[in-house]
């Protein structure tokens, strides 16, 4: 028996379709019953019990549950499958518009500049007619009977034995939508229809390959849900001369021998945004073949800096009997050496074997036949134990400590004094006279961590403290010969010392590798901190030419372009005037070498975060191009110091204004007395001097002047404003001069107001202020307006408002 029976009680019987039509046609329509009010509410009661009986489902789980959805459930069942299965008698999810994927090509010239793109698309749109509903004007949805206007339903599912779940499905009556529309209610069209619209979209520079643009709500419209989103994929085209990795551009460039030899400056490509890439490699520099160099900040745009350009070299051999005899050996004195045991040893017999140029295309390998028995494959040999016995260089030391009762250990040492002796012997029989002497090693130096080399003397390192970058490249290898000799493991060992200490050892190892590298060199000396870098000061004390000498001498060192020898000199106090002219015009556009890059903080290669790896390289370059700024602002400030402090330069200055005079005398025909123009020229001199003290004395005086009227001027425009505001104040609390009673309206409050700004900014500050005293001196109203009124008409009848403009106060 049924727990509710309000629907059969509605539909009388067992629901049969015959009496749901009588009851309708007889009772309840609406049409048939037009002064009752409830018959509409009844038919739509009565229809929606049709449906749910009719329907096998619904009219189970109502005999079981009593409503078609299960509305009566006990709340404590639902809570407690709630709480196992996430809230499983939610309704789903409203349905979501699909996105709309289109590919669009792109250059690489886009993804690196940026481009706009305009276009048209058609998308589905809802209907204007139907509102998306698919139902004539004017039609009105019916509530779904199945689903009682929620949209879904609950179906029973088997979560496990024994464990029975129901779990919310869309409506199949309604298609989830909750409400129906009849079929003789329905509009003939779709509820969407296709349109055309035009879209605009922007590549952004920087975007690479595969990375998607969302237009939001821009792609097909469906009924109860959002607009789907028009996503555009990226998809590059092949460039002709760039191939692209992630954020790294990659190109292939030819050489001729002779620039891969020697070195080269030339243009290897146009970039994708027009410019022209310009590569020197400098002279002596040897390219590899299929060495492959990197430009760095020239791939594609990143969120900060730039990707890498990757040039891969390809030498070109020449073609041919290209060189004759007299050419080739002079190559072979410029080029290295051939591998000596590749030479002809005397005695030797060789056999001379003809050539043919072949191509590796046509030759033909033929390879055996793959097995087909799965037995061969897998069988192997059988182990065999074989004696082993040592052979060459080996043989002979087995030999030896077997004949000597010899260990490996005692054998090691053995050959370590031996090797010892043997280099001790060299260094006797190096010449004494090489520049290079013995250096004290302090306890700091010989602790210094090969690490830290950054922090490091490396010229300290090698003992050349005092020839620093005077020692030349022989001097540097002779001294790092000197080092190992002294400082290598197995001699440490020799002495009774710790052969796993090789920390001074490879510090040594270190100073070569910089010091013997020119590019690395000149950076070390571009921060050596026994650089004197001190400039004079302006108000020095003592000899110009002997202070200032040494320093531009020291300076001159650093010249970029020039050679240090050719670099213009200070010279002496008698040196000429061209010659001094030609000095500070040199120093004025010198040029120095010095590039800082040994402060450069380490970029982790092995780092995956490429943004981490561009943030160091772009703050090295922005750390060295302010140290160059600084250095550049120093050795102009030696020059101008120099320039006012040389005694010459003061000389040029007094022949220079002894000439004008001469010149001038000469022409009004007075003959100079040397001794009465030196006493003119003083006298001169001291009214010049008194002339300027008397006009700084004014120009104070000015300034004080000016800042005083300035604060007369402040007060004077702050006590206007308070005045200002004080009379609209006391025309407000006047009630804008109306009756007693009445309020004011919007329009003349407004009218009054601009009047009364047009009257305080015509009368001048002292006449405003004497207005506001007029004001706070009656409480008469009529007193106050009368005022305000007579200010209103002197403004007028001396011109600064013309006649007409006040309306309230005239």
């Amino acid at each position: 028996m049924v727990a509710e029976t309000e629907l059969y009680d509605l539909l009388v019987s067992n629901a049969s379709q015959l009496i749901y039509v009588r009851l309708i046609v007889n009772n309840c329509h609406p049409d048939k019953n037009p002064n009752d009010p409830a018959a509409s509410d009844k038919f739509q009661k009565i229809s929606n019990a049709y449906e749910v009986l009719s329907d096998e489902t619904s009219r189970e789980s109502y005999d079981n549950f009593g409503t078609a959805d299960n509305s009566h459930a006990g709340p404590p069942m639902d809570d407690f499958m709630n709480s196992f299965f996430f809230d499983l008698n939610r309704p789903p999810p409203a349905p979501k518009a699909k996105d709309q994927v289109v590919d669009f090509d792109v250059t690489l010239e886009d993804l690196y500049n940026g481009k706009s793109v305009h276009f048209a698309i058609e998308k589905d749109v809802i209907c204007k007619l139907c509102s998306g509903s698919g139902g004539k004007k004017g039609a009105k949805p019916q509530t779904c009977g199945r689903c009682s206007g929620k949209g879904h339903v609950l179906s029973s599912r088997q979560l496990g034995p024994g464990l029975i779940a129901q779990m919310p499905t869309p409506c199949p009556a309604c298609e989830g939508e909750g409400v129906k529309i009849k079929d003789k209610s329905k509009y003939v069209l779709r509820t969407t229809l296709s349109s055309i619209s035009l879209e605009f979209l922007g590549v952004e520079s920087g975007m690479v390959d595969g990375q998607r643009i969302r237009l939001q709500g821009e792609g097909d419209e469906v009924p109860g849900a959002k607009p789907a989103s028009l996503v555009f994929r990226l998809r590059t085209k092949k460039h002709d001369t760039f191939r692209v990795s992630g954020y790294d551009l990659a190109i292939n460039i030819k050489l001729t021998l002779l620039e891969a030899l020697s070195g080269f400056e030339k243009i290897i490509c146009h970039h994708l945004d027009g410019r022209t890439v310009k590569v020197s490699v400098p002279q002596g520099r040897v390219i590899q073949p299929n060495e492959t160099l990197c430009l760095r900040d020239q791939g594609m745009p990143l969120s900060r800096g730039f990707g890498d350009l990757y040039v891969q070299c390809e030498v070109e051999m020449p073609s041919g009997y290209w060189m004759k005899l007299q050419d080739r050996n002079a190559l072979a004195k410029l080029l290295p050496n051939p591998d000596p045991k590749n030479a002809i040893q005397e005695g030797e017999k060789t056999e001379n074997v003809k050539y043919e140029t072949s191509s590796m295309s046509n030759l033909e390998i033929s390879l055996p036949v793959a097995s087909t028995s799965s037995e061969g494959a897998k069988s192997l040999s059988k182990p065999v134990t074989r004696k082993l016995v040592p052979v060459g260089g080996a043989y002979a030391a087995h030999a030896s400590r077997q004949a000597n009762g010899r260990s490996f250990d005692e054998d090691d040492a053995l050959i370590r004094a031996e090797n010892e002796k043997r280099a001790e012997e060299e260094r006797r029989n190096q010449p004494e006279d090489d520049g290079v002497g013995e250096e004290p090693e302090s306890k700091e130096l010989l602790a210094s961590d090969p690490k830290n080399y950054k922090a490091l003397d490396m010229y300290a390192i090698l003992g050349l403290s005092n020839l620093r970058y005077k020692a030349t490249p022989d001097q540097i290898r002779l001294a790092h010969k000197k080092k190992i000799l002294r400082h290598h493991p197995d001699k440490k060992a020799g002495r009774g010392g710790d052969a796993n200490d090789d920390s001074f050892f490879k510090c040594v190892a270190k100073a070569l590798e910089i010091l013997d590298n020119p590019e690395r060199r000149r950076q070390f000396d571009s921060i050596d901190e026994s650089i004197d870098d001190k400039i004079p000061d302006v108000k020095f004390k003592g000899d110009f030419f002997a202070v200032y000498g040494p320093v531009f001498d020291r300076e001159a060192r650093f010249s970029d372009g020039v050679h240090p020898d050719q670099v213009p000199r200070l010279g002496g106090a008698d040196a000429p005037r061209d010659q001094v002219e030609e000095f500070y015009n040199a120093w004025y556009n010198f040029n120095s070498w010095r590039s800082f890059e040994w402060y450069d903080k380490e970029v982790n290669e092995g780092s995956e975060n490429r943004d981490d790896k561009r943030y160091t390289e772009k703050k090295n370059k922005s750390d060295r191009a302010q140290r160059k700024k600084e250095d550049n602002a120093r050795v102009r400030t030696l020059v101008d110091n120099a320039l006012a402090a040389d005694p010459r330069m003061k000389k040029f200055r007094q022949e220079d204004k002894a000439a004008r005079e001469a010149k001038k005398n000469k022409a009004k025909g007075i003959v100079s007395d040397p001794k009465k123009a030196q006493e003119e020229a003083a006298l001169k001199a001291a009214q010049e001097a008194a002339a300027k003290e008397e006009q700084a004395k004014k120009d104070a005086e000015n300034k004080a002047s000016k800042a005083t009227d300035k604060k007369a001027k402040e007060a004077a425009r702050k006590n206007l404003s308070k005045a200002k505001k004080a009379i609209k104040q006391i025309v407000t609390d006047a009630n804008y001069f109306q009756a007693p009673g009445s309020t004011a309206s919007a329009n003349v409050i407004e009218n009054q107001l601009n009047e009364l700004d047009l009257i305080a900014n015509g009368l001048e500050p002292e006449e405003t202020s004497e207005l506001k005293k007029t004001l706070d001196a009656t409480k008469d109203n009529e007193a106050k307006r009368a005022a305000i009124t007579n200010a209103a008409k002197k403004l007028v009848e001396v011109g600064k408002v013309e006649n007409g403009r006040f309306q309230q106060y005239i």
